[in-house]
C-alpha cells in the first residue's frame, strides 16, 4: 500500500474527557481503604478458620497480614503507573507462591518446584472434600491444606483486585475486591449455622458497606450514610426470616461432586482359587505414610473350611464363634516393631480398615470403627471412600532367622484354633469333621494322634498331610519346618493367573497343576504349616507399593492386591511370609537367608467393578461440606483472572512505554483490511481511506494518527477509542458475524 497524504492534527477530545473524569473522582484515602479491607478480611478469616478443628486462626491471620500488605504496598506502587506498575505486578509472584506453604503444602515441594506433586496433592484434597465433615478434624493433610488454600486464595484474590483494578473505577474497584472477602465469610455459614446468624449477617453488611463506601465519605456525608446503612440493616434483619427458603440458589453439590474421582473400585477378598479377571487399570487405591513398608492388611482368613481359606463364622467353627486372641508379644518386640501409620484411601470403597500386622483401635476413622472377626482387624461403621484418612498403631514384627529359630515351642492352648482344619466328606469311608493337629514338637496323646491320622488318611487332603509330615520330619525347630515349606513352594511351582478350577484347589495346586497365583501359594503354605502343628493363617490386602520421592508415602495401586501367610512364634506373635513365586521390588522380604522373596502383583482379590453407583445407597455423607470444593475452584479461577489482569495491565503499560512502530501499525492495518475483505485499489492512500470511513470521526482519527507517526516522525499512536471505532466500521454491514470477524481482523491491543 502506498501513502501520499499529509499528516493532520490528532483530535484531543478523548484526552480532555479523561481529565474531567479525574477531576471529578474523589480523593483517595489509602489508610481508610486498608483499615476497612483488613476489618472485613479479619471477620472472614475468623469465620474460615472455624472450618478446621482445632481452628487455624494463627495461619489465617498470617495470610490476612500478607493480603493487606499486598493490597497496600503493591497497590500504592501500581497506581503510580509506568515501571512502578510493572514492578508491582512482578512482585505479586511472591505472595502467590508464599500462600502455598502457609496453607500447609510441604515447603520442600515448593522450594524444589515439584509442581506435579503439588497439583496431585491438591487434586487429592479436592477429591476428599465432598466426603468430609466440618469442622474437619481428620488426618488427611491434603484435605486440611485445600481447605486452608481456599481461604488463602480468596484473601490473595481480594488483595490483587484491590491493588491492580484502576483507581478511577472507585466503588466498583472496592466492590470487586470485596467479593472474595464476602465468600470468605459466608461459605462457613452455609456449612454450619453460625451462632446468632442474623446479627453476624448484620455485622458483615456493616463491614462491606464501610469498605466499599467508607473511603469516599467526607465528614458531611458520614452521618447520612450511617443512617441509611442502619435503616437498610434493620430492614434486612426484619426480612431475613421470610427470605430464608432453606434451599441454595445455586446447586453447588453437583458442582463439587465433579471433584470426586471416577472409576472407584471395590474388592471382594473371597478366595476363589480359579482364574481371575483383572482390569489392570493401575488406579491408585491407597497411600500410606509409614516409617517402614509393610503388607497393608484388610482381613485375616483364619479358618480352612474344607475347600479354601475364609473368615471364621459361628457356623463353621466348632472351637468358638471367632478366633481367640493370641498371647501378647514380648515388650521388647512391641517396642521394636510398632509404628503409627496414616492411611489415605484412594479410588476405592471399603468397609475394612486397612492397616498392617496386628492393629490397635484406629483413630480418626470417619464414622468410627468396630472390632473385626479376627483380633487385630477392624471394620468401619460406614463405608470409607476416596481421600478418607485415619491413623492406626500397628505391630508387624520382622525378626531375623536366628531369632525365630530360637523362639521356642511354647504354644499355649489359645493357639489351638490356628492348628485346625475342617475335613470334608470323600466317599463312604471318610470321616468329616474338624481336626486339631498336634503342636510341633509335642507328645500328643495317642487317641488324639490316631484320630487325626485316620481322619486325614481317608480325606481329600491325605496327600497334603503326608507331604506336611515329610517336610516336618527331622526339623529341629518350628522355624526350620516353616522355612522348608517356604522353600519347597518356591522351587517346584510357577506363577500363573489362569489357575484351573477344582473341587479341592489346593490339592490340585500342590500335586497336579503346580502353578497358580498368590491365593494358591499362600493357601498351600498355611495349610501345610498347620498340618505340621505350627499356628498359621492367610492374610489378604496389598503389597507395600512404591515409595513416592516427593511425599515419602507408599503409593499402592490396584495391581498390588495380594495374599500372604502369617505364622505365630513365641515372643514375636504373627510373622509374615510371602511364598508366592513371582517377585516384585515392592515386596517385604520374609525372614530367611535366601534370595529376595516378594509378592506377586495382583491375585489376592477379585474386582467387582466400578463402585461409584454401588456406594451411593450405603454412604452417608455430609452435603454441608460440598461448597468448599466449589470455593477452592472459584478462588483458583479468580486468582488466575487477577494475575491475568495484572499481566494485561503490565503488557498495556509496557506497550505504552514502548509504543508500536509506524511500520507495525501500517502492516497491522493492511492485515485488518485484508481479513475484513475490504476491496482496495492497488494505489489506495490513507487519505482515500479517510473518505471511506468518513462517517466515523474516531476511525478517521485512527488513520490520521497513523499518518502523522509515519511521515511526520512525531505524534502519538492511535488511541483505544479510535481503534474501536475503526473496528466498528470494519464490522458494519456484515452481521451477524461481522463483529466477531472484525475482532479477529483488528484485535484489541493488550
Amino acid at each position: 500500500m502506498s501513502v501520499v497524504t499529509a499528516p493532520r492534527r490528532v483530535p484531543l477530545e478523548p484526552l480532555r474527557r479523561r481529565q474531567r473524569a479525574e477531576l471529578a473522582a474523589p480523593a483517595a484515602r489509602p489508610a481508610v481503604r486498608l483499615v476497612t479491607f483488613g476489618a472485613l478480611g479479619l471477620y472472614g478469616s475468623l469465620r474460615w478458620s472455624s472450618l478446621i478443628a482445632p481452628a487455624a486462626t494463627g495461619r489465617m491471620l498470617v495470610l490476612l497480614a500478607m493480603a493487606v500488605a499486598t493490597g497496600g504496598i503493591l497497590g500504592r506502587r501500581a497506581q503510580l503507573g509506568g515501571r512502578n506498575r510493572i514492578l508491582a505486578a512482578a512482585c505479586v509472584v511472591v505472595p502467590a507462591v508464599a500462600v502455598f506453604p502457609l496453607c500447609g503444602v510441604p515447603l520442600t515441594l515448593v522450594t524444589h518446584l515439584h509442581v506435579d506433586a503439588i497439583a496431585d496433592g491438591i487434586g487429592q484434597g479436592l477429591a476428599a472434600l465432598p466426603r468430609v465433615f466440618v469442622p474437619y478434624a481428620g488426618v488427611n493433610e491434603w484435605a486440611r491444606t485445600v481447605i486452608m488454600l481456599g481461604g488463602g486464595l480468596l484473601l490473595l484474590d481480594a488483595a490483587v483486585l484491590l491493588a491492580f483494578v484502576p483507581q478511577g473505577l472507585g466503588d466498583a474497584r472496592r466492590a470487586a475486591a470485596a467479593l472474595p472477602l464476602i465468600a470468605l465469610a459466608i461459605v462457613p455459614a452455609t456449612l454450619e449455622t453460625p451462632h446468632l446468624a442474623t446479627l453476624q449477617g448484620l455485622l458483615l453488611f456493616v463491614l462491606v458497606a464501610a469498605f466499599v463506601w467508607g473511603e469516599r465519605l467526607g465528614r458531611r456525608e458520614l452521618l447520612p450514610a450511617v443512617a441509611i446503612a442502619g435503616v437498610a440493616g434493620v430492614a434486612g434483619v426484619l426480612l431475613a426470616p421470610g427470605l430464608d427458603t432453606h434451599r441454595p440458589l445455586v446447586n453447588y453439590e453437583s458442582f463439587a461432586n465433579g471433584f470426586s474421582p471416577a472409576g472407584v473400585e471395590t474388592f471382594d477378598w473371597f478366595q476363589g482359587y480359579g482364574p481371575y479377571y483383572w482390569p489392570a487399570a493401575g488406579r491408585q487405591v491407597l497411600r500410606v505414610s509409614a516409617a517402614h513398608p509393610e503388607f497393608w492388611k484388610t482381613e485375616n482368613l483364619d479358618f480352612f473350611n474344607g475347600t479354601g481359606w475364609a473368615q471364621a463364622t459361628p457356623s463353621i467353627s466348632s472351637l468358638g464363634a471367632i478366633p481367640t486372641p493370641t498371647p501378647s508379644p514380648s515388650p521388647a518386640a512391641l517396642a521394636r516393631w510398632t509404628q503409627t501409620v496414616r492411611v489415605t484411601i484412594g479410588t476405592m470403597y471399603t468397609t475394612q480398615v486397612i492397616a498392617a500386622g496386628t492393629a490397635a483401635e484406629p483413630q480418626d476413622v470417619p464414622g468410627g470403627v468396630a472390632p473385626g472377626t479376627s483380633p487385630g482387624t477392624w471394620i468401619a461403621n460406614r463405608q470409607l471412600g476416596p481421600e478418607d484418612a485415619y491413623t492406626v498403631k500397628v505391630y508387624a514384627p520382622h525378626p531375623a532367622p536366628a531369632e525365630l529359630a530360637s523362639a521356642g515351642l511354647a504354644y499355649p492352648a489359645a493357639l489351638d484354633y490356628y492348628r485346625t482344619m475342617f475335613v470334608p466328606v470323600q466317599g463312604p469311608s471318610s470321616v468329616p469333621g474338624t481336626v486339631v493337629f498336634p503342636a510341633f514338637g509335642s507328645a500328643a496323646p495317642a487317641p488324639s494322634a490316631q484320630y487325626v491320622s485316620s481322619t486325614m488318611a481317608t480325606s481329600p487332603y491325605a496327600p497334603a498331610y503326608r507331604l506336611a509330615r515329610r517336610l516336618a520330619a527331622g526339623m529341629a525347630t518350628p522355624y526350620a519346618f516353616v522355612d522348608r515349606v517356604y522353600r519347597y513352594l518356591k522351587q517346584g511351582y510357577t506363577y500363573n493367573t489362569n489357575a484351573p478350577r477344582s473341587p479341592y484347589p489346593i490339592e490340585t495346586f500342590l500335586f497336579d497343576a503346580k502353578y497358580g497365583y498368590c491365593q494358591q501359594f499362600a493357601g498351600a503354605m498355611a495349610l501345610l504349616v498347620r498340618m505340621g502343628g505350627v499356628p498359621a493363617r492367610v492374610a489378604v490386602g496389598f503389597a507395600p507399593g512404591t515409595r513416592s520421592s516427593s511425599s515419602g508415602q507408599w503409593v499402592v495401586n490396584d495391581l498390588a492386591a495380594h495374599a500372604w501367610v502369617e505364622v505365630w512364634f513365641p515372643g514375636y506373635g504373627w510373622v509374615a511370609f510371602d511364598p508366592t513365586r513371582a517377585a516384585t521390588s515392592s515386596s517385604r522380604p520374609h525372614p530367611s537367608s535366601g534370595a529376595s522373596k516378594g509378592a506377586a502383583p495382583g491375585g489376592a482379590a477379585k474386582l467387582r467393578g466400578d463402585a461409584s453407583a454401588q456406594s451411593s445407597g450405603s454412604l452417608k455423607h455430609s452435603g454441608s461440606t460440598l461448597p468448599i470444593a466449589a470455593i477452592v475452584a472459584v478462588a483458583l479461577l479468580v486468582l488466575a483472572l487477577g494475575l491475568g489482569g495484572a499481566g494485561v495491565a503490565v503488557r498495556r503499560r509496557w506497550r505504552a512505554l514502548v509504543p508500536p512502530s509506524s511500520d507495525e501499525l501500517l502492516a497491522e492495518l493492511e492485515r485488518a483490511l485484508r481479513r475484513s475483505s475490504v476491496a482496495l485499489a492497488p494505489a489506495t492512500t490513507l487519505t482515500q481511506l479517510e473518505r471511506r470511513f468518513r462517517r466515523s470521526p474516531e476511525a478517521v482519527g485512527y488513520l490520521r494518527a497513523l499518518a502523522k507517526t509515519r511521515y511526520a516522525g512525531a505524534g502519538e499512536a492511535p488511541t483505544a477509542a479510535q481503534r474501536r471505532a475503526l473496528r466498528a466500521e470494519l464490522a458494519d454491514g456484515r452481521r451477524p458475524f461481522g463483529r466477531l470477524r472484525s475482532l479477529w481482523a483488528l484485535p484489541p491491543r493488550l
